[in-house]
């Protein structure tokens, strides 16, 4: 059951692609590992270009220059955001519910962000799955004030009453604006005639209406980026199928049509 609750991205029906949960493990996936000094964040990773870098810079024009000033103000930013981690972070860690009483939780997800925002931007993907808490969540919420119980817990346990609708309203309210922290990011990369976002199409979901019956009539989403109409509120009378075969068909013009089993129709509203 772990595996398919925390794993979003598959090679087949029974292999798994386990998700990254160690910021420092996908910091050194996308820039490299080079020594030891780098691996003990004793040194910066763009010591290494150094060279190359004022090499580059005079063949620039002042607007690329700049922009190569921010890319690499961002990369030592994330470093320095990692190093900020705790020291024990990432050991031993088997399952996302271990690092999920740790106070910094925003940090990471938030350094997570940034991370695959750069991956997007070096062009080093352009297809990514973001878990931000898994399925059956057992994640706490002390920086919301939520100690008590696990987010499981919270939505199984009276979860009806007025109060337990406020405790699940804030942490929605929470994913909600991680969702918002990653595509304002993507935003503010420049890229061809207009930004990250623009040439990107992301969905934000949940797999449960309500987790207390584990409904899934009336699943609210969220969908965003280039190509997208914003602003809107729409209603599917289908499955989730018919946003992912628009999305895929209109959007990143990379049709499934009826490959993709649950999709019945076109949601115009969309696009």
């Amino acid at each position: 059951m772990r595996t398919f609750t925390g794993n979003m991205s598959w090679a087949g029906y029974d292999r798994a692609l386990p998700p990254e949960m160690i910021p420092q493990n996908l910091f050194d996936r996308l820039f490299g590992k080079k020594d030891q000094n780098w691996v003990g964040r004793k040194e910066s990773i763009l010591d290494l270009v150094g060279g190359d870098v004022a090499e580059l810079k005079p063949a620039l024009g002042h607007e690329d220059q700049q922009r190569l000033e921010e890319h690499l103000s961002s990369v030592r930013d994330l470093e320095r955001a990692i190093a900020s981690l705790p020291p024990d972070y990432g050991k031993n860690l088997k399952e996302p519910e271990d690092i999920s009483d740790l106070t910094d939780y925003p940090k990471i997800a938030k350094i997570q962000s940034d991370l695959l925002v750069q991956a997007f931007a070096t062009k080093q993907t352009r297809v990514a799955s973001y878990m931000l808490t898994k399925c059956q969540s057992l994640t706490r919420f002390p920086w919301l004030g939520l100690s008590a119980n696990r987010h499981h817990d919270y939505t199984h346990n009276n979860a009806g009453s007025p109060e337990q609708q406020r405790i699940l309203r804030d942490i929605t309210r929470w994913h909600v604006e991680e969702f918002s922290y990653f595509l304002q990011r993507m935003k503010a990369v420049p890229e061809g005639d207009g930004n990250l976002l623009d040439h990107t199409a992301c969905v934000y979901i949940h797999e449960h209406a309500e987790a207390n019956p584990h409904k899934c009539n009336g699943l609210a989403a969220l969908v965003a980026g280039g190509g997208i109409k914003g602003g809107t509120h729409t209603k599917s009378h289908n499955s989730f199928g018919d946003i992912y075969s628009t999305i895929a068909d209109e959007v990143l013009k990379a049709p499934i049509g009826k490959e993709f089993p649950t999709a019945e129709e076109k949601m115009s509203e969309l696009i």
